[in-house]
């Protein structure tokens, strides 16, 4: 879950109840900790690792008091979506639907949808494709964005954009969709679509 965080690049997971053996192994030059700790309340023998090979123990004054906990908890709570801008053979025109239920009911958006439990982006992406437009995913090209936003019932949702390739164009939509469209940037743009995803067309033909 701390992988999907934008701000996050890379997670060390550890199998130890406390982190001195990595500390002695990776030696980090700072180490930080939330402002629910002090000195005198982290876990000492941490301190004296970091003490001892000159590292800096930090303590993080974050203007929100918030706490690893209640990010775990938000990220649970939260809902993963996908979907794919699919480029038409001619390369001018993208396959837009437009929704016919959901919170996004009558708007235009790409084919896409709700990553389940223990599927990757990708297979999320091959399945979506499969189920809302009957195409067949041949690989992804390369992401094109992360997104997040809010629910009515306010639920957060954190998004993947990709740009993919697909093994054939005949489109089938499911019950999902009301119509689906062939259409280039400015066409996309006079139509009544998700906000944003225009931004995110341009990016993929760019």
């Amino acid at each position: 879950m701390v992988s999907r965080l934008k701000g996050v690049d890379y997670v060390y997971i550890f199998d130890e109840k406390t982190f001195a053996d990595t500390l002695r192994e990776l030696q980090p030059k700072m180490y930080a900790k939330g402002r629910d700790y002090t000195l005198a309340t982290i876990n000492q023998e941490e301190r004296q690792i970091i003490e001892g090979y000159g590292g800096e123990i930090v303590i993080v004054d974050h203007p929100v008091d918030i706490t690893t906990t209640q990010i775990f908890k938000k990220l649970a709570d939260s809902i993963k979506v996908v979907n794919a801008i699919v480029k038409h053979p001619q390369d001018t025109k993208f396959l837009v639907i437009k929704r016919k239920d959901g919170i996004h009911a009558g708007k235009w958006a790409f084919p896409g949808g709700i990553v389940n439990d223990r599927e990757s982006s990708e297979e999320a992406l091959r399945r979506e494709l499969k189920e809302e437009v009957g195409l067949d995913l041949k690989n992804v090209v390369k992401k094109i964005s992360n997104y997040s936003y809010t629910r009515p019932d306010n639920t957060q949702t954190e998004g993947e954009c990709y740009l993919a390739d697909v093994t054939h164009f005949n489109v089938k939509i499911n019950s999902e969709a009301e119509e689906f469209r062939w259409v280039t940037l400015e066409e996309f743009e006079k139509l009544d679509h998700i906000e944003g995803l225009d931004g995110e067309a341009l990016i993929a033909f760019s």
